[in-house]
């Protein structure tokens, strides 16, 4: 590989870095949900921070006719929101159709929901009041490497699972022995990379480029690239903090002609590193994205979209199990069923599927079900975990965009989307080869 870089920067011998932030909790949101046939906030919801209204009854407890409470710990705002509003919408709309399926063991389903924002401290302490103050069973919806990495460290020691909605392997606080801790949605950065290099491999795509964003994502994705892509390219590679909103200084420094873009170098502005590339006349053959939702990267890119921006997802829109369940959706809400959305709807679906098998709703039962289960849902693959929580023998689907038609489950859009790649099987990391870099 020839590596073109002008950073000053080691590349031999890195070692991940970790950092928990100490952010304000702030105000929290609670909201109830049973169902309902919008996305507005139930009724039963409470804007104190400092208290909440349980609509559940005591944890794990059986035959009892009170609600089973599951918690969404939701980026509503900040950096991840576009994330944490399909997600919730989608975890919604699961548990109405639990509800009126019957529920599970006899009860209703019942969403209790807070805000994160960006704040480690504040999902700590909101998922703190929900097993407190709601009884919640699990939960599920956190992003972020310092959120997620919180509260996985609370469901270990509450012993109640929490469902990532995206994390990466921080999140297994205590390495092989995590039980509580599961990462539906989002394989680890590493494996985000090597379906990317089996793409630039079957394409013959040569020139390869990338802006890593520093810290963890730096050290993990240019490992990926060293150990997945083929030898032979030509890399081009520069770094920028993680709160950059301008890339064209390192983009001037590229060759026009780069074949495959590597976005996921720096996921949290993955948009603007796009759109720096084309204002600069930039053409590659892909942009490969992270799991940013489809819709709003359409929102965002408008027809843009539709040269080279590939987001992935290890939910596979393509199926018509994929567009019954969306057109439900969509009758439901009037929403487009985003692959984020999906997930929250499967992380939904999982865990009623796990209270129904243990036939209890003891938070410890709910996540031993959850680890040696396998579900049949929207995934590329059905879900299974490794002991520790990692998706295993999953498969990733990179979508390509195309303006100007709608989807037949989705009346009111402007775009649909099509499979660009999809990887092989990806058999999932342990703790020690997540945190290789090495």
């Amino acid at each position: 590989m020839v590596s073109k870089d002008n950073d000053t920067r080691s590349t031999v011998g890195r070692r991940p870095f970790l950092k928990t932030a100490a952010l304000g909790a702030g105000s929290v949101f609670l909201a109830g949900c049973s169902g309902g046939g919008n996305n507005n906030n139930s009724s039963s919801s409470s804007s104190s921070s400092s208290s909440s209204s349980s609509s559940g009854g005591t944890t794990g407890s059986t035959g009892s006719s009170k609600p089973i409470n599951i918690g969404g710990l939701l980026q509503l705002s900040g950096i991840y929101a576009e994330y944490g509003k399909p997600f919730r919408a989608g975890m919604k709309y699961g548990i109405k159709e639990v509800n009126d399926n019957g529920g599970v063991l006899s009860r209703k389903m019942n969403l209790v929901s807070a805000d994160n924002g960006d704040s480690p401290k504040k999902a700590q302490s909101n998922f703190l009041r929900f097993i407190d103050q709601n009884n919640v069973v699990a939960t599920a919806g956190p992003a972020g490497v310092q959120v997620t990495q919180q509260t996985a460290s609370v469901a270990e020691k509450q012993q109640v699972p929490i469902y990532m909605m995206a994390a990466n392997f921080p999140i297994f606080v205590n390495g092989t022995d995590t039980r509580y801790a599961f990462n539906p949605g989002l394989v680890s950065i590493k494996n985000w990379i090597r379906p990317q290099g089996e793409w630039a491999k079957q394409k013959g795509y040569d020139k390869v480029g990338v802006i890593y964003q520093n810290g963890l994502f730096e050290k993990e994705v240019s490992w990926a690239i060293d150990h997945y892509f083929p030898s032979s390219i030509e890399l081009h590679h520069k770094t920028a903090p993680p709160n950059s909103t301008d890339y064209t200084s390192q983009l001037r420094t590229f060759p026009k002609d780069i074949e495959f873009f590597v976005g996921t170098g720096h996921p949290a502005h993955a948009y603007q590193i796009y759109s720096n590339l084309y204002d600069l006349g930039f053409d590659p053959k892909v942009f490969a994205a992270g799991i940013n939702p489809l819709k709003v990267g359409h929102d965002v890119l408008k027809k843009s979209a539709d040269k080279s921006w590939n987001p992935f997802s290890v939910i596979d829109a393509t199926t018509d199990k994929f567009a019954s369940t969306a057109k439900k959706f969509y009758k439901f809400n009037g929403e487009y069923f985003d692959t984020t959305a999906a997930q929250g709807y499967s992380v939904v679906k999982m865990i009623a599927k796990s209270i129904e098998q243990a036939g209890s709703a003891d938070p410890t039962k709910i996540a031993n079900q959850t680890r040696d289960g396998k579900f049949d849902l929207l995934n590329a693959t059905p879900i299974q975990f490794h002991k520790w929580g990692e998706l295993k023998d999953s498969k990733t689907v990179f979508y390509d965009y195309h303006t100007g038609s709608a989807p037949s489950w989705y009346p009111k859009g402007t775009f649909t989307v099509s499979e660009a790649f999809r990887s092989s099987t990806m058999t999932g990391m342990t703790p020690t080869q997540a945190k290789q870099t090495s």
